[in-house]
């Protein structure tokens, strides 16, 4: 498949799944109306994006910065485009970004193009990507910082300095959660003079647009404050975010093997970092956070493919049915029942949700505990 066909046929997916979302079920971005309540604005008029006035995301300035000024340049020439469309559009364009990017960092790392294509579509059907712009997501910037984070790493991959150290700043400049970006560098190139630099300078653009903005305080410990009285809840929504990939990343953690230009050599502090600040600064039920662990969730499950092809067919020959019952039962009290009775949200996005995923995440358990006992033979 040629280039431009390969980009053709993502982009091409990527708007059915963006349009379906948003257009078949109700979604900040269905109307002005949904936008302005997302953006916590009066009426509605979202340009007025009360959101945005508040800490911690007032200093996450660079996606309402590209926002604001197109809809002032749409105002002063009579383009009559409103605050919606163009929000409507920046969201589009980034979300098929991430998704391209995400293509081309598996193609960098070393996949084939089928694999790759297979990568990208698992990162746009996860629940956080798909499912982007309902609650209890709350996806607003993070798709360009998705787009920062990937374009990033292809960069820590091929050790371009310069790209990563603008790209490290910028990150900053779209949410504070991309301080994890200088972070990445440091374990995959060690502490020497470029990952130093990379590392002030990304942490001086995150303290100077305090200081330009002004300190305002919050409460920095909402998240872990949420997260420790729904413990429970925050292990549901994390196994959500990635639901049958979490499997076979967790069993890959002890392969040291180098593979994918050495990409999986730091998978345990990966997680760790972000698991671990989605739970201290975020809510869990939040899961867009965890979509920075795709890199590597989605590395390690089609590594895990690749190597069980076999064992993968023969499972599914005979025990397709058993399972999809089985999956059924779980997704009606984890995705369903548990969703819909706390957040009140349609039964059918998450019951579709659920039941795509149910299926495959029990069947893929059950492959890889089969696999695991018969390597112990």
């Amino acid at each position: 498949m040629s280039f431009f066909r390969t980009y053709t046929y993502l982009i091409s997916l990527g708007l059915i799944v963006f349009v379906f979302s948003n257009f078949f079920f109700e979604s900040s971005l269905s109307s002005g109306k949904q936008l302005a309540r997302e953006l916590k604005s009066p009426g509605q008029n979202p340009e007025i994006n009360t959101i945005s006035k508040e800490a911690p995301f007032q200093y996450r300035i660079l996606f309402n910065l590209l926002v604001n000024s197109s809809f002032k340049v749409s105002e002063k020439y009579g383009l009559r485009f409103t605050y919606f469309q163009i929000y409507y559009f920046y969201s589009l364009v980034f979300f098929l970004s991430s998704l391209c990017l995400f293509y081309y960092f598996l193609r960098t790392i070393g996949f084939s193009q089928v694999y790759s294509l297979a990568g990208s579509i698992l990162y746009l059907l996860l629940p956080p990507i798909i499912w982007a712009y309902q609650l209890p997501v709350h996806t607003r910037e993070d798709m360009l910082g998705y787009s920062i984070f990937f374009l990033a790493l292809i960069n820590i991959v091929k050790n371009r300095f310069f790209p990563i150290l603008i790209l490290s700043v910028l990150g900053v400049l779209v949410r504070e959660t991309l301080l994890l970006l200088p972070l990445v560098y440091i374990l995959y190139n060690g502490i020497n003079l470029k990952t130093i630099l990379t590392s002030l300078f990304s942490f001086g653009a995150f303290f100077l647009v305090r200081a330009f903005l002004g300190f305002v305080h919050y409460d920095l410990w909402q998240g872990i404050k949420w997260n420790m009285e729904n413990i429970h809840w925050v292990f549901m929504f994390i196994f959500i975010a990635f639901h049958f990939m979490w499997f076979p990343f967790f069993g890959s953690l002890k392969n040291t093997i180098p593979k994918y230009k050495n990409f999986r050599s730091q998978s345990l502090v990966i997680v760790i970092l972000i698991v671990g600040t989605t739970l201290v600064f975020g809510k869990a039920n939040e899961i867009r956070l965890l979509v920075l662990l795709a890199p590597w969730v989605i590395v390690s499950f089609l590594d895990w493919v690749i190597e069980n092809k076999q064992v993968i067919k023969i499972f599914l020959n005979y025990r397709v049915y058993l399972f999809l019952f089985l999956a059924l039962i779980v997704t009606y009290f984890i995705d369903v029942s548990f969703i819909h009775s706390t957040y009140n949200l349609p039964i059918k996005l998450w019951l579709i949700t659920g039941v795509f995923y149910g299926v495959l995440s029990f069947m893929l358990l059950i492959v890889w505990i089969n696999r695991l006992i018969g390597n112990e033979r």
